[in-house]
């Protein structure tokens, strides 16, 4: 069977209509979202509207407001100027750090011109300074915090400036998903040197939270990041195991329904768990068959084409779970 036909079989979609393009709300699995950022933007509703309409999917939402196909950080900084909260303050630090990588953009570090260096730091300077305002304005509040530990990646903080910043997040909201992301990013080999730092802090998570908890997938994030090109994971047998122990727990304790939050992690588990045999295999397709043709964020939010990327991942994992279970 041809490799196409590999992948109806596996992923049952549609294989002349891969996604392409950026990724909306509902892309994630939070498809009325779409509509409370159309009236945020129309002007419609307040954020304060925006995030009880939002609900359980409010964090989600805002760091996708803030994000590169979000909205522009004058409208935030408008919104904290009008009434400050732990969302706004948390919004604008999100939209200056934004901004900062925008100056930076992707280039390798030895090609970044000095004066590009220059505008980076002083738009990651800027958002520091907020943020560090904002903390103590909003003490109780974990959202602040959670751009901070992006800012210190930026910022070339050590590891434990990194780590004593995601304490600080966790003492208010315990292992929040976007503070571990945040956090396991800045802890990534290529920022630090040392890939055992990134999966030591996912190790962490594991013992100290539930097997349905989506923060656990900051182990297959650390596998992700172990890559040396692609999203292809170089892994010793023990890692491979202790990874798909893992996925099989948080496959069975979520929900079969998942928000955005487990949606994300089912993505990263299946890019990290390589079915190689048929318990990761079947793990693989149901754990597709849950994503159902939505898509997770990390990491194709570095590509310019995030849909058609994931989509074609999703298809190469089916057809290689197939084949392991011998269908195909």
């Amino acid at each position: 069977m041809g490799f196409l036909r590999s992948f109806k079989a596996a992923w049952a979609g549609d294989i002349d209509n891969l996604r392409e393009g950026p990724m909306a709300f509902g892309a994630v699995g939070a498809p009325a979202l779409d509509e409370v950022r159309a009236a945020l933007e129309a002007g419609s509703i307040t954020i304060a509207d925006a995030e009880l309409r939002a609900g359980e999917q409010a964090d989600y939402f805002f760091w996708e407001l803030a994000s590169e196909r979000g909205l522009p950080t004058a409208r935030f900084e408008a919104w904290h100027a009008d009434g400050p909260t732990p969302v706004t303050a948390a919004l604008v630090g999100m939209g200056l750090t934004r901004d900062a990588w925008a100056v930076r953009t992707g280039v390798v570090a030895r090609k970044v011109d000095d004066t590009v260096w220059e505008s980076f730091f002083e738009g990651l300077n800027k958002a520091e300074d907020f943020l560090a305002e904002q903390v103590e304005a909003f003490p109780d509040s974990h959202l602040p915090w959670v751009p901070l530990i992006a800012v210190a990646r930026g910022l070339q903080a050590d590891v434990d400036e990194k780590i004593g910043r995601f304490e600080h997040a966790s003492d208010r909201k315990p292992f929040d998903f976007y503070a571990s992301e945040a956090l396991m990013q800045g802890l990534a080999a290529k920022w630090t040197g040392d890939p055992d730092v990134s999966w030591a802090f996912a190790r962490h998570v594991i013992e100290s939270t539930a097997p349905r908890d989506p923060a656990r997938a900051m182990l297959a994030h650390a596998a992700i990041e172990s890559a040396k090109s692609g999203l292809e994971p170089k892994l010793s047998a023990a890692q491979y195991d202790e990874l798909a122990h893992v996925f099989e727990l948080f496959m069975r304790a979520s929900n079969a329904s998942p928000g955005p939050e487990e949606i994300q992690a089912l993505s990263a588990f299946v890019v990290a768990v390589r079915p190689r045999e048929a318990k990761t295999a079947q793990l693989t397709l149901e754990a597709i068959q849950r994503i159902a043709g939505r898509c997770g964020g990390y990491p194709w939010w570095m590509g310019d084409d995030p849909l058609n990327a994931f989509d074609f991942m999703m298809m190469q994992r089916g057809v290689e779970a197939q084949k392991a279970l011998g269908k195909i």
